[in-house]
């Protein structure tokens, strides 16, 4: 069943990870993902970084990671990645 946010998104024709605050990730390849709507960096290494959001925590593991930008509500980060999952 749809909660009343992904009911009142589907109405007006706006995306769901705005209504519901879910994060937005672009991932480019294996070497650059930006993530929008994120509430914090609860982890930060060169092999794993973890990133807290409305719907848990997504995991980024791999090599020479590094956060490139950090705005108030979107973040980019570099390197290799190996894996990325979220922690719900």
């Amino acid at each position: 069943m749809k909660s009343i946010r992904e009911i009142i998104a589907d109405k007006w024709g706006v995306g769901k990870e705005i209504i519901m605050d879910l994060p937005k990730l672009t991932i480019a390849g294996n070497r650059e993902i930006y993530i929008e709507s994120y509430k914090g960096v609860a982890r930060y290494e060169p092999e794993e970084i973890w990133i807290s959001s409305a719907i848990g925590t997504l995991i980024i593991k791999g090599a020479e990671l590094k956060i490139e930008y950090i705005g108030l509500e979107s973040l980019l980060i570099s390197g290799t990645f190996s894996e990325i999952k979220y922690n719900i």
